[in-house]
């Protein structure tokens, strides 16, 4: 088997608890385990955010270079849009991304404050006699 089939076959075992057997050379059995709920719902709000904040930055290049001056917002630009529906879009993304980062900062709170906590804590040295 190829290592992609390998891979393939151990990310299907992940909604299944039964054991499988690994293609490795060797028939030892091994359980998969299932993906607990809160680090599934890390994954897909770290996803969503790369993709949202990527794409209210491209909005906003878009939007940036745009001509500039009277009647400039109904000028088609890229995709069958004005200068006027890249902005407005570029403000709903950023709405989107923003709460999406709030729900991000939420689930990982704890992780936060203990980064916090040791980027701020006050070591003291005592010097060598």
């Amino acid at each position: 088997m190829s290592p992609l089939s390998d891979t393939i076959e151990q990310c299907e075992g992940w909604d299944n608890p039964t054991p499988h057997r690994r293609h490795l050379g060797d028939d030892r059995m091994e359980r998969t385990r299932a993906i607990p709920g809160k680090v599934y719902a890390k994954v897909i709000v770290a996803i969503s955010m790369i993709v949202l904040w990527s794409l209210s930055a491209a909005s906003g290049v878009v939007a940036w270079f745009a001509p500039r001056g009277p009647r400039s917002g109904w000028t088609v630009l890229l995709f069958n849009m004005t200068k006027r529906d890249w902005i407005d879009l570029h403000f709903w993304l950023s709405v989107a991304a923003v709460l999406v980062t709030l729900v991000h900062i939420v689930l990982d709170w704890r992780p936060l404050v203990g980064y916090i906590r040791c980027i701020t804590r006050v070591r003291h040295i005592s010097p060598k006699e």
